[in-house]
């Protein structure tokens, strides 16, 4: 059974113990689906979950061992998209987490070079391309002028490509001239692109950020800046490693500050998902136990004990870090000295964290208020 599985196409089962099978047990089914979404998320690689004896899909629908894999059906490539494209003086991507997910970065990547286009990605869809391509220009959706500071008013043909609207709302973008390509065609999209002449110029999003990024690098206090923090982040994690966070503090400027050369070393979903963060770190230890895995939260939920449980009885333990009130208020070097102990540990361990509070304005200020899953209700920071 565990070879007809793999054939299909499955990663990992997680739930109830079956026979001849090897199950990653849970004590819950809410978990054991928390657990198989985030391995497709975290690994591109489908999971199931086990019930009362029987394999099902996450979504709760019924497998058959004989068709266990779900197909995925490619549409023709949609012609109407290459006039506007080929028309285009000043055209742009904006990019999803669905290029990740479908698998299609290289077909982004062509595109990118065909035409010499700058890319803007959505958090969900870090690491598309590294920081420091020229194809990148920013990483928006997170504050309510990332779009317009990005560039996208300049631009006469916007491509979008594996849009989220929790990442991207519509009201934000779609106003501009704009294709919407399917991200399995951006490899065939680029045979019928023209290069232009220029780079896009550096959008005004990225040097208002980067200022308040450097500030926060530049100060030596305690509590840490923010933005010292995800450097910190980066500098363990950033290459060969992965930092995963939940929604909130820590996850806005994971989002918004972590310098991504890397695919997949930061990851923080579109909407609140109770104990990702957790549930992403202890799929890395599963599935590549040799990589440096970190998880950020704001605050230790039910659903991220419960994981910790799961975690220690299969001796694949992780750090959490706890964006919190009162929390350890590290310098930044202090923070660098912890990071390098807790990127790897054998039983989970859990450590609290207060960061200066200046930062959060100076960027609200650089643009506007953080919009991400409804805003930050709570402030979590010295």
């Amino acid at each position: 059974m565990n070879l007809a599985l793999r054939r299909a196409g499955i990663g990992a089962v997680y739930g109830d113990p079956i026979d001849r099978l090897d199950v990653v047990r849970t004590p819950t089914a809410s978990l054991a689906k928390l657990l198989a979404d985030t391995h497709r998320a975290i690994t591109g690689v489908p999971a199931l979950v086990s019930v009362d004896g029987s394999l099902q899909r996450p979504d709760g629908s019924p497998v058959v061992l004989d068709n266990v894999a779900s197909s995925e059906v490619v549409d023709e490539f949609d012609e109407s998209v290459i006039d506007p494209v080929r028309s285009a003086e000043r055209a742009m991507v904006l990019a999803g987490p669905g290029v990740v997910s479908a698998g299609a970065v290289p077909g982004l990547h062509a595109l990118a070079a065909a035409g010499r286009l700058g890319v803007i990605n959505t958090w969900g869809a870090k690491g598309v391309f590294d920081w420091r391509s020229q194809h990148h220009l920013a990483t928006a959706g997170l504050q309510a002028r990332d779009f317009d500071l990005a560039g996208l008013p300049e631009s006469d043909l916007v491509i979008a490509t594996g849009i989220d609207p929790d990442e991207a709302p519509l009201a934000l973008w779609s106003s501009q001239p704009h294709v919407v390509v399917e991200p399995m065609q951006l490899d065939a999209l680029s045979e019928h692109v023209i290069q232009r002449g220029d780079w896009a110029p550096v959008p005004e999003l990225r040097t208002r950020l980067a200022a308040v990024t450097q500030d926060g690098w530049a100060d030596i206090g305690s509590p840490a800046a923010p933005s010292a923090v995800t450097r910190n982040y980066g500098a363990i994690f950033g290459n060969g490693g992965r930092v995963a966070a939940d929604p909130g503090q820590g996850g806005f400027w994971t989002a918004r500050t972590f310098s991504t050369v890397e695919l997949g070393s930061a990851r923080v979903p579109g909407r609140s998902i109770p104990g990702f963060a957790a549930a992403a770190a202890l799929v890395t230890r599963l599935t590549q136990p040799h990589r440096p895995v970190l998880a950020v939260v704001d605050a230790v939920s039910p659903e991220t004990e419960g994981i910790v449980d799961i975690a220690n009885g299969l001796g694949a333990g992780f750090s959490i870090e706890v964006w919190t009130v009162g929390g350890d208020a590290l310098s930044a070097g202090q923070h660098l000295d912890r990071l390098q102990r807790l990127a790897f540990v054998e039983r989970c361990e859990v450590v609290t964290l207060t960061t200066a509070g200046w930062q959060l304005d100076r960027i609200v200020d650089a643009a506007g208020p953080v919009i991400a899953w409804g805003g930050l209700a709570v402030s979590y920071q010295g």
